[in-house]
């Protein structure tokens, strides 16, 4: 799942690369409402990740921070 939307170019070469991957691309994580839940892997932008996100999800294994530093994370 990311909670930025990569551009169109982007995510169609990621889905035509991986074709047995389930990606979930959402602008901001109020457009992806209940999917948070389900997520694996999570692709962000740091200020956007509230301690309230993670606790949300069940089955989460990765975040992959797009910008540099840790410092506003939860």
């Amino acid at each position: 799942m990311s909670s930025i939307l990569p551009p169109r170019e982007l995510r169609e070469e990621v889905i035509q690369d991986f074709p047995q991957g389930n990606f979930l691309l959402f602008d901001g994580f109020e457009a992806a409402g209940e999917s948070i839940m389900m997520m694996k892997y999570l692709l962000i932008w740091r200020r956007y990740l509230t301690a309230e996100h993670i606790n949300k999800t069940t089955k989460l294994k990765w975040i992959m921070v797009k910008s540099a530093g840790m410092d506003e994370m939860p």
